[in-house]
Order: structure tokens, then sequence, then C-alpha cells
């Protein structure tokens, strides 16, 4: 599997699934403030943190993973 590309703010990111016939996943950007309400498993990208997020048993966003 390739290595998630996820470029800053303007780009919310792909992560690509499949072999040979890979597709990206779409995963849709917010800023903090306007963050989803919290899903367990969940995920948005916060474009204002940089951060791709993972809604937690706890009812929190956990990051998951930080952009270069």
């Amino acid at each position: 599997m390739a290595a998630p590309n996820i470029e800053g703010t303007s780009n919310p990111g792909s992560i690509l699934v499949g072999g040979t016939n890979s597709v990206p996943a779409q995963v849709q950007a917010y800023t903090t403030v306007n963050a989803p309400i919290v899903t367990v498993g969940g995920v948005y990208w916060d474009s204002t943190l940089g951060n791709l997020m993972v809604g937690n048993v706890g009812g929190t966003w956990v990051k998951v993973i930080t952009s270069a």
C-alpha cells in the first residue's frame, strides 16, 4: 500500500486503496472550529492543524497523521 499523500490545507489528501487499480479514498476537510460531531471511527482532515483526525471512544478527535 502506498503511503498517504497529504499535502497541506488545499488538498484534504488521498490514501490509495487497492493493488494495481488503486483509487484514492477521499477524506472530507474541515477547520478545527467547524469539525464534525465526534463519531467513533469517524475521520476528517483538520485543515487548521494539518492533521488527519479519527473519532475516539472517549468522544474526542485524535490526531493520527500530521502533514510535513
